[in-house]
């Protein structure tokens, strides 16, 4: 498979413009027939091959003019950023029939064009390494407040004060969320990674009874039940995670629904 590079998906894009497209985008017909003709050009390949089906195209299509449209004409930019679409729409060609991915980088190709809002490039490469259970967790944390409260479940042996971790960082926010919540340490340490969030530790909540909630948990209960060769207890230690200020404007950029009021 060959693998484009940064420089080489922008400077095609660039001519696929200047062969095909308006070279600006000064209203929101000429933004959406930029970026949708963009788009043409480097899905031929894929179209081709009928990888794609035409309704999805259709409803991509759709769902950007939406966000597009709802951009305010003075807030709008007079030209396209060709360093934010290009990577944008190349990594797109890869998630287009995962809807909630496919989502997140319409809303992405919306706010690249709004004077509004901060776009960082880097917003494309965490999309692009993004699961689908990871972008319904996101949406999820978009509208549920910035601070959560974790636990870490551990067992300490009474002779030495040393400890084994049994379960890290374990939430029960997935439940009813996304699709494998058993997973939801795993998907939690990859937004840490992406600086989506910050995993504390000595920091918690000051509620006691949300922490409880999770030690009385099923998941929690079932994975006591584990026995040990030393004696020792389970202990729960207390922790959260927030939302830091990147993740802020990543979530604002790419998760929020572009094509709704806020």
């Amino acid at each position: 498979m060959i693998v484009l590079s940064e420089k080489e998906i922008i400077e095609g894009t660039a001519n696929a413009i200047a062969e095909h497209l308006p070279k600006t985008a000064e209203t929101a017909d000429s933004v959406l027939s930029t970026v949708i003709g963009i788009f043409d050009v480097m899905l031929t390949p894929f179209q081709m091959l009928k990888i794609f089906k035409d309704s999805k195209m259709k409803e991509f299509k759709e769902n950007l003019a939406k966000k597009i449209e709802r951009i305010p004409e003075e807030a709008r930019k007079d030209t396209i950023d060709l360093k934010v679409v290009g990577p944008a729409l190349e990594a797109l060609k890869y998630t287009f029939l995962e809807d909630d991915l496919r989502e997140m980088f319409e809303n992405l190709l919306a706010s690249s064009i709004d004077k509004r809002e901060d776009v960082f490039p880097s917003f494309i490469d965490i999309v692009r390494q993004l699961s689908s259970d990871e972008a319904k967790l996101l949406k999820y944390l978009s509208v549920n407040g910035t601070d959560y409260p974790l636990i870490d479940l551990n067992y300490t042996y009474d002779a030495n004060d040393a400890f084994d971790v049994e379960l890290s960082n374990f939430t029960d926010i997935g439940y009813g969320v996304i699709e494998k919540p058993e997973l939801i340490s795993a998907y939690l340490r990859d937004l840490d990674r992406f600086g989506i969030i910050e995993i504390q530790t000595g920091v918690y909540l000051a509620e006691d009874i949300v922490y409880k909630k999770l030690e009385n948990h099923p998941f929690i209960q079932d994975r006591k039940t584990k026995i040990y060769k030393d004696p020792g207890k389970y202990e729960i230690e207390k922790k959260k995670f927030t939302i830091t200020d990147y993740g802020k404007a990543f979530i604002n950029s790419c998760v929020i629904d572009k094509s709704k009021d806020d």
